[in-house]
């Protein structure tokens, strides 16, 4: 619990820094809810955020966001966009070894299939 609120006090100062305006608070729940599902539920065989779980953020939007926590449903649509400031943080921050592109670029080919998701669940 330590190292979550480090790494969220440390991100949330980076967002700050970054200039993202008006959903500095929304990028940052969805960092911490993230690094929470990573890191706080047992599976198989563990993960970390180093391994750009790519197979896990499909999970993450699509269930565990959706059903384990409750936000306007716009703010859900920021998902991808606090993904990939946080995976920048990260890297800008030494902690993965090179730069996040398969991340972004899954995150990208996500996004239209997300949007689809959350029209169906709130329309």
């Amino acid at each position: 619990m330590k190292a979550q609120n480090g790494v969220a006090d440390r991100f949330g100062l980076w967002l700050q820094l970054k200039n993202v305006g008006e959903h500095l608070s929304q990028f940052l729940f969805i960092s911490q809810v993230y690094f929470e599902f990573i890191y706080a539920f047992e599976r198989e065989e563990p993960i970390i955020l180093k391994d750009g779980p790519r197979q896990y953020v499909v999970e993450f939007v699509a269930d565990f966001l959706l059903t384990k926590t409750s936000l306007e449903p716009w703010e859900y649509a920021l998902a991808p966009a606090a993904l990939r400031l946080f995976y920048t943080f990260l890297y800008e921050k030494d902690y993965l070894p090179g730069p996040p592109y398969s991340m972004f670029d899954f995150l990208n080919s996500l996004d239209p299939h997300y949007v689809d998701l959350l029209k169906e669940q709130y329309s």
